[in-house]
Parts: C-alpha cells; structure tokens; sequence
C-alpha cells in the first residue's frame, strides 16, 4: 500500500475542512421543514406530495413536486438520526463531492501542483450550496456525471452510467439539465479541438482530428442518454417544462441566492479567485485552456454569473481543465504518481489524519447537542435563530389554529411544527407554488401600505406571527390597530391575535 502523496493531503484536507464548516454553521430551516411533512404527507397518503396541506392562500392546489425522492430520504434520516443526521449528511456530500473532482483531475494531470489545486478550488466554490435543501443530492451526482465527461472517453458503460446518474438525479432537484447540457458542450469541445487539429497539422493530424470528432459523437450521444434518463419521473417532459418556468422567474421573486453574481458577493469573489487561480496556472503551463473545456468552462461560467446559486456547478468542471493544463502528450496516459509527486513520511500521513478527525468530531452537531435535555433544546443548539425555537413552542401550548400571515422564511418551520395541529401558512420557501396575486398580498402586508388590514381580512388571517427582522415597517402599525391583540413577544418574534379569535393565549 502505497504512502500518501502531498496531493492527497491537500484533497483530504480541503474535504475535511469543508466537511467541518458544514457541520458547525447552524442549520436553516427555511427549505427542511416543509420538505418533511411533505415526505410524511406522501407516506400517509401513498401520494407524490404534489398538493398543498400546509398554507390556506393555495390549499389543495396541485404542482409538480420534482423533489419528492429528496424529501422521503430527508424524512428517512432524520428519521434515524435525528437533524444532528441531517446535518451530517451536508458532510458527506461535501467530502464526496469534493473527492470526486479531485480523483477525476488526478486523470488527466501529469504536474503534482495541478492535482493539489484542484480539491480546493472544487470546495471554494460549492461552499456557499452546501444546505439542508435536495440540492444537496445534485452536487456529488454531478461531481461524478462531470468526471465522465470530462475524463474518459464514452463507451456504452459510460454512457449507461450517465443515464442512470440523470434518471436518480432528476427525481431528487432541478438541477438535472446542466448534465446533457455539459454534454453537448463537450461534444463542441471536441469539435473545436478537431478543427484546431486539422488546420495547424494538416496530414499527421488528421487522424487525430478524426478521433476527435469520433469522441464528439460519442459525447452526443451521452447527452441524447442524459435527457433519456431526464424523462425517468413521474411527471415526464412535465419536469423539464416545470425546471424552464421557474428558471426564468427566479429573478423576479427577488431571492438573494437567485440574483446576478457580482464581485461583491461572497460566492462571485470565490469565483473570481478561482479563476485567478486558474489563468496563474495557465502561465505556468504556457498555454491556455485545452481546447475540449472551452465550452463548458465559458457556458458554466456564463450560467454562474447569471446567478448566485448557480456559481457551484462549475466547482466541478473548473478543477479538472486547470488539471489539463498540465496533461501528459496526446495518446499518454496520466501516471498515477506525477514525477514531482513525492509520498509523504508514515508519521506526518497519521498526524494530518488524527487532527482532522478530532476536528470533524468538534464541529460535529452531536456534540454541540449533547447533553441537551428534550428535543427542542437539541434544535436550539443545532439550528440558526430562524428557527425560533421558543415560539413554536409557545404556540404549541397556546393551542393556536387558524391563518396565519408569516414571514416566508418561517412558514417551512411552522408548517414542520404547527401543521399538525390546524395551523394554515400565508407561504413559505416553495416560491413556484404561489401566484402572482399572493405575492402581492404578501408585499403590501408586509411593507404596511394601504389597506394592509383588507387583505388580511379578505385571506381570513387570525394570527401575525411576525419577525422583528422584517416586519420593522409593520409591527408599528399592528401595535396601533385595535383589530389586533398582542400574544407573545421574544427577542425574534411577536404574535398577534385578531381580537376575537378563539384561541387560548398562556404567559410566554
């Protein structure tokens, strides 16, 4: 068994180190909670958990529910494991994810630095993606359609392998058109590399530009595979007209993580030093990008720019055409240990190991929630405030049913905690479910303007359960209304009551 090199220190470092800030930042309950009674809902009721139980503005309507495998894993592990499972399932995809691109660019790379560079880069930039919503799934899945294709040449295993990784990956999030796309841009890759070939070496290269063209039709084909496995759902073409509606509303509904990427940003930064990185390399090389990963590096690029969230998706292709950079010549195989590859000694191997794995069991939520003495107080120490543990709670014990107008950050949370027992959500993080006229109403209650109590009235609203973070315009006005009654306070939240609605109001 071979030692480790300082390129498999350097991935297994930057794995482990992502892997331990997903599992100290707080988790969100913004996307969770609505994913679990929808996985519970689907078992109850033998259904695809494509209607809505949990708000009253659009109860009992029908939608494409893309991410129902998601859910019911979610439902299982925390099933198992509880959210402290939960959560650490952020940190094996992470670390599969980040392993993956960092085992592909070993392929291609015959240069040491170039395989080191490539798990960093891989976890810089799917860092901000890492939360507990079904995206989750996608990372690893594409991690390793992209390996594929980018790595090997395609035969029927291979292409076989592509469909199933699409088929699983289309029932778990919607993120599953960038894999036949990346195809097709390999495929023009391979194309321009021919081209390139043919005219600067005609004669001995024609060949070569013929083998080109060859793996460009095979990649075709890979992507003809892809979609196939896209239509493996239980909506069919449905998913992708379902995917293309919302990908061009996702501006509109005004989602930081939707935005354009700008430098600014935390995750557009990353993306600018990642490719810092890459033309630094470049340099070094003394050649620009292989002519096969141009197109998928200017599409991914051009698709991270148009959003935030979108900036993780070349995390897993940047890695690997910086690796090429540095390939050994046409038709010679990567070796497996570069020739400035040196193993590092047993003792130095044990001690980076012994340190990363105390430093994964610190950071681990077990045991920040050890020792805790109820559930809630297992969720106090593992989620982010967001959660606001204490108000649910209080309206457990309060017995309150009903509409409730809530911020949309909350009603995933309330819906987990509350459903059960009558209470309604005005909306919460599924954005593509809510009409236009809902998300009017929202605003205009929220921003307190003009006949902000009509629209109450007219959604048969009996409880605001409102943030101080933002509900700051409102909660002046409610205070001053005499259709309403104050219920509960905490340092997050404030409850109010439409006077007269029946509901028992215990002390906080």
């Amino acid at each position: 068994m071979r030692r480790p090199t300082v390129p498999d220190v350097v991935l297994a470092v930057s794995a482990a180190l992502l892997a331990a800030s997903s599992l100290k930042n707080p988790l969100r309950m913004q996307d969770l909670g609505i994913y679990l009674v929808q996985a519970e809902s689907m078992l109850r009721e033998g259904s695809l958990g494509n209607v809505d139980r949990w708000t009253h503005t659009v109860a009992d309507s029908t939608y494409v529910n893309l991410t129902w495998l998601a859910q019911l894993a979610f439902w299982a592990v925390h099933r198992v494991a509880g959210f402290a499972g939960l959560q650490t399932l952020i940190a094996i995809a992470a670390v599969s994810t980040v392993v993956i691109t960092g085992l592909a660019a070993r392929r291609v790379s015959a240069r040491s630095g170039a395989r080191a560079m490539a798990g960093p880069v891989c976890a810089l930039l799917i860092a901000q993606n890492l939360a507990m919503w079904p995206e989750l799934f996608a990372l690893p899945l594409f991690a390793a359609y992209a390996a594929l294709a980018l790595t090997v040449k395609p035969r029927l295993s291979t292409i076989a392998a592509s469909f199933v990784i699409v088929a699983l990956w289309t029932n778990l999030h919607g993120s599953f058109p960038i894999a036949p796309i990346l195809s097709g841009l390999v495929a023009l890759g391979f194309a321009l590399e021919a081209a390139l070939k043919a005219r600067s070496r005609p004669g001995l290269a024609a060949a070569a530009a013929l083998a080109d063209r060859e793996r460009g039709l095979l990649h075709l084909a890979t992507a003809a595979a892809a979609f196939a496995g896209t239509l493996l759902n239980p909506w069919g073409i449905g998913a992708w007209i379902y995917v293309l509606e919302n990908a061009g509303n996702s501006h509109d509904w005004g989602i930081s993580e939707w935005r354009a990427t700008a430098l600014t940003d935390s995750a557009g930064a990353r993306l600018a030093v990642a490719w810092i990185l890459f033309w630094f390399e470049s340099r070094i090389a003394r050649r620009p990008a292989h002519a096969r990963d141009v197109p998928a590096l200017l599409g991914f690029t051009f698709l991270a720019l148009y959003g935030l969230r979108y900036v993780c998706w070349i995390g897993m292709i940047l890695p690997i055409a910086l690796a090429r950079l540095f390939a050994p010549p046409e038709g010679v195989k990567a070796p497996e240990r570069a020739p400035d590859e040196r193993e590092l000694p047993g003792f130095a191997s044990a001690a980076v190991f012994v340190v990363l794995a105390a430093l994964l069991v610190a950071a681990s939520p077990q045991m920040r929630a050890r020792g805790a003495p109820d559930e809630d107080a297992k969720v106090a120490a593992i989620f982010h405030h967001d959660a606001n543990v204490p108000l649910a709670r209080w309206a457990e014990k309060a017995g309150v049913r009903g509409n409730v107008y809530n911020p949309m950050e909350w009603g995933s949370w309330l819906s987990w905690r509350l459903g059960g027992q009558g209470v309604k959500t005005f909306l919460d993080i599924r954005l593509w479910i809510f009409p236009e006229n809902v998300w009017r109403d929202y605003v205009l209650i929220l921003t307190a303007q003009a006949g902000w109590e009509d629209r109450l009235a007219a959604r048969g609203v009996e409880w605001l359960f409102l943030s101080r973070e933002h509900h700051d315009k409102l909660i002046p006005y409610v205070e001053r209304s005499p259709g309403w009654e104050r219920a509960y306070v905490d340092r997050h939240a404030v409850v109010y009551r439409k006077r007269g609605a029946h509901a028992q109001t215990p002390e906080p």
